[in-house]
């Protein structure tokens, strides 16, 4: 793009030129309008339409003003722009030097102006043959005698058009200025402008400030010192050098980078490496910083007003998406070290090592380390940009890492703390925290020590209600913690709802297994285990519930994750009893008909034995609250009588 750049410059200098060297020869270079197009269309190898007025002055300068140019393309572009079209151009030379072979111009200015650097359906450049006959070699260039005046260049756009692919970028300068110029000396210069991208902005303001040395066979161009501030979307992106910058004009435009820094939002990273400046450009970069905020970078929510969707509908998140077709065409291999990494909205990693690459629009990072609540992290991740929102997907290896600390990071209330390792693979879409909640979908396992379910005290369940009331009556929240030894089970999670499936604990007097759900986006969850009581705990159960249960209570947990709603599950309960007694039936008649009964006699004799047939009807009767009224005959005295 520079080199492209400078060509376009060298097309203005050039035209300009030529009409002068026309134009001293002449009274009124209008009469010889056409002759001065012919000659700059043999410098150029384009044709030159000279459109507008021509305003010559001799005296203390030749100047030239000339308005309304346009040079054209060679064959076979059919609709494209022209090369250059020139609204108005103002140059100034020194007449003897010229005379000499020596350049030496005044100030040269130029508005209102577009270049167009065009590739064919065929792959040809509307650049190749200019200034020089297509069948010679391109001589050597020399800018030795090369002496400008200040450059200053106002609403000039530069437009690269592919028309095969399609594609059509745009570097929109709203003003250029280059102090005097001559090569192998260092030159001010400061840039203001824009890029666009297929009709949109793709950096809404760039402004550069530096110098630049230019040797003088044009092959190369240093920058001793540069500056650049980008800004799109309310953020702001500078880079600085701490060391020159040599940029190599051969094909492709290369350049090494020895020492410069990138602040992104208020954050440093500094960066060494090399570029290369082609149609598919490349970087190989190392990258370092002490500490670096992703938060910051997520972009602004919109100004919204009563009748304009909030930033978290699906408009307003539309609204706010990030372009990242600017480096989408990079192929990039990074080296990464930072101190700290800070994931939205709090989710911190410290000591971060990865080795990541940028291709085709999609950035990996393999392997991917770092440490994390007091444990390791170990994996690698990858991030689509091609996808809107962008698609992460996460892969890690977590040990020895504080769970609470790490869900509360994430933005959810945490439901369980504790020390463990994780093996995960998860995917979500958008890069802050909220997107993550929602979208979250993928698989893994868990092994939590030393922890506590947070929200719900199942101790206080034991300990209060049911050794000491009707299980049907349990219908409460108990707040608080339950302490575990083991929490352990496989994550499944789905759109931003994770189940745990197969989920055990062991809390020593007791242990719960079963499965349920946790929605981080929604603060909820809903889970239905089984409560088996320790022996020293089965004491305490009313004879009844223990004779039904076995030690075994049915829980059902729903509502807030900071404060659930925990219900004693009759239905399992009754359900169980049936089947249990059911069980202990047949096991009883199968066996006294081992010893020679009928079925009849064994189920007559089942249906007498009054603690077979009465427990689990009349049990849950008194679960319920509800007493088996006695036999008629039962509350009748005895009058004496035979």
């Amino acid at each position: 793009m520079v080199r492209k750049l400078l060509i376009a410059v060298a097309i203005l200098i050039v035209l300009l030129l030529a009409a002068v060297v026309v134009a001293v020869t002449v009274i009124d270079p209008n009469d010889y309008r056409d002759e001065i197009s012919a000659r700059a269309g043999t410098q150029l190898g384009r044709e030159v339409a000279l459109n507008g007025p021509l305003d010559l002055k001799l005296f203390p300068w030749l100047a030239l003003e000339i308005a309304d140019v346009e040079v054209g393309n060679p064959e076979g572009f059919g609709e494209a722009p022209p090369l250059a079209r020139i609204g108005t151009a103002r140059v100034a030379v020194r007449l003897l030097p010229l005379l000499r072979g020596a350049v030496e111009t005044g100030t040269i200015t130029l508005d209102d102006a577009d270049f167009a650097l065009v590739t064919n359906r065929r792959g040809a450049s509307n650049l190749e043959g200019l200034m020089q006959p297509a069948a010679e070699p391109a001589p050597a260039t020399d800018l030795s005698s090369l002496n400008l005046g200040a450059i200053r260049l106002r609403s000039v756009n530069l437009i690269v058009l592919d028309q095969k692919a399609g594609s059509r970028q745009e570097v929109e300068i709203a003003s250029f200025d280059l102090a005097p110029f001559g090569p192998g000396r260092a030159v001010d210069f400061e840039l203001k402008g824009s890029v666009s991208s297929a009709g949109a902005k793709v950096i809404e303001a760039v402004r550069a400030v530096g110098d630049l040395n230019v040797a003088a066979d044009l092959t190369a161009v240093e920058f001793g010192s540069l500056n650049i501030e980008l800004e799109q979307g309310g953020q702001k992106i500078g880079l600085a050098l701490d060391a020159p910058l040599k940029l190599r004009l051969a094909e492709p435009i290369s350049a090494d980078l020895p020492a410069a820094h990138l602040t992104i939002a208020g954050q440093r990273l500094d960066l060494a490496g090399n570029l290369k400046l082609a149609a598919a450009p490349s970087a190989e970069l190392k990258v370092s910083s002490k500490r670096l905020d992703l938060s910051a970078l997520a972009p602004p929510a919109p100004a919204t007003t009563a009748s304009e969707p909030a930033a978290g509908t699906a408009a307003g998140a539309e609204a706010a998406a990030t372009d990242f077709s600017a480096i989408k065409p990079w192929t990039a291999s990074l080296e990464v070290e930072i101190g700290e990494v800070v994931l939205p909205p709090t989710l911190s990693l410290s000591d971060v090592v990865a080795k990541a690459r940028l291709q085709r629009g999609v950035l990996h990072l393999k392997p991917l380390a770092a440490n994390l609540y007091g444990g390791r992290f170990d994996g690698e991740a990858s991030v689509d940009l091609n996808r809107d929102p962008p698609l992460v997907r996460i892969a890690p290896r977590l040990f020895g890492v504080q769970a609470g600390e790490v869900l509360s990071a994430l933005g959810g209330p945490a439901p369980v703390r504790g020390t463990g390792d994780m093996a995960l693979d998860l995917t979500f879409s958008g890069l802050d925290s909220a997107a993550l909640l929602k979208t979250m979908s993928g698989q893994g396992t868990y092994r939590l020590i030393d922890g506590a379910l947070l929200g719900v005290d199942l101790n206080r369940l034991i300990n209060e209600k049911l050794s000491v009331e009707n299980a049907a009556n349990i219908s409460q929240s108990f707040g608080g913690a339950t302490p575990f030894e083991v929490l352990e089970g496989t994550v499944e999670a789905r759109d931003g709802v994770i189940k745990t499936p197969g989920l055990t604990l062991d809390a020593g007097a007791f242990g719960i297994a079963g499965g349920g759900a946790v929605d981080l986006a929604g603060g909820s969850l809903d889970y239905a285990l089984d409560l088996n009581l320790g022996k020293g705990l089965q004491q305490k159960l009313p004879a009844r519930l223990m004779t039904l249960t076995g030690g075994t209570i049915p829980l059902a947990i729903r509502g807030p994750i900071a404060e659930p709603l925990v219900t004693v599950d009759m239905a399992g309960i009754a359900q169980r009893a049936v089947k249990k007694q059911g069980e202990k039936l047949i096991e009883n008649v199968v066996g006294r008909l081992g010893i020679g009964g009928t079925l009849q006699d064994q189920v007559g004799a089942q249906s007498g034995d009054s603690s077979a047939s009465s427990t689990p009807k009349d049990a849950l009767k008194s679960l319920f609250g509800r007493k088996k009224k006695p036999p008629e005959k039962e509350e009748k005295e005895d009058d004496g009588s035979l």
